[in-house]
């Protein structure tokens, strides 16, 4: 496609609608609309009550469900998965192709049904992606086959938690990739990049005030599950060889002020 219909395709998602009014609507500057807009998504996190557009409701097989029995005696709850991350989702359309964006919804949407302690199905993932399950299956291995995690319901006894792959991206950036090269590697978009980042400084910042990961979560807008592997990940880099680009990234979340380091609970 040209570039023209990309930009029309973008135009149309409510990320753009939302930015498009902050900047025409109260005069703000596109770099700070654009801040705004990305700390807005941070905090509506998948794991709240309403839907945001492309987003749906799907009753999902409980993470501790043991094996072995009718799917109609498991326990289950509903979810919410992001299908459609709006402009996010277009750049990756438009720098890959849609094998590569059906690849990074898959992350996606498995790694949100952790977070919310379920595990989807093969199946799940064909019906929420209106594609059939061989087509799944060829994503799956070649996620597979480049590395990342997929936690699927009968894979996920055999791997654990493992790492997601937010904090797989952040680590590249932490061993000094940029940008662009991550976003062109992983074939994610540069905002979505960019996002993982900004989150990860955030979380380090309340962890360097010893915040506990339930309040870290609770204020950043994200599960307690990402919250410990992006302690864990600061733990791993904590060094003279990383300090300037923890420097760099470190930062509370947004409307929260700079907090002194003190003991538990000093920075409420």
């Amino acid at each position: 496609m040209s570039d023209s219909v990309w930009e029309r395709l973008a135009a149309k998602t409510s990320d753009q609608v939302s930015f498009q009014e902050l900047v025409t609507g109260f005069e703000i500057a596109p770099r700070t609309a654009q801040g705004i807009l990305d700390a807005a998504k941070t905090i509506l996190s998948p794991n709240t009550s309403s839907l945001r557009v492309g987003q749906i409701r799907l009753v999902a097989t409980a993470a501790a469900a043991r094996h072995g029995r009718p799917v109609s005696e498991l326990d289950k709850q509903e979810i919410t998965l992001t299908v459609d991350a709006g402009r996010e989702d277009a750049a990756v359309l438009q720098e890959h192709d849609p094998a590569a964006l059906r690849q990074t919804r898959i992350l996606r949407v498995t790694e949100e049904a952790v977070d919310q302690d379920c595990l989807l199905t093969e199946e799940d993932l064909a019906w929420t992606l209106h594609v059939d399950i061989r087509t799944i299956r060829r994503d799956i291995q070649s996620l597979r086959q480049s590395g990342y995690v997929v936690r699927t319901r009968g894979y996920q006894h055999n791997i654990g938690r493992g790492q997601t792959h937010k904090v797989a991206i952040v680590e590249r950036y932490l061993k000094r990739q940029s940008l662009y090269q991550i976003a062109r590697e992983t074939k994610h978009s540069v905002d979505a990049v960019r996002r993982y980042i900004v989150t990860f400084g955030r979380v380090v910042y309340l962890y360097q005030r010893q915040a506990s990961q339930a309040e870290i979560a609770f204020l950043v807008g994200i599960s307690e599950n990402t919250v410990r592997q992006y302690v864990d990940l600061y733990a791993q880099h904590d060094s003279a060889e990383y300090a300037d680009r923890l420097a760099e990234i470190v930062a509370p979340p947004t409307g929260q002020p700079y907090l002194p380091m003190g003991k538990k609970g000093a920075w409420r």
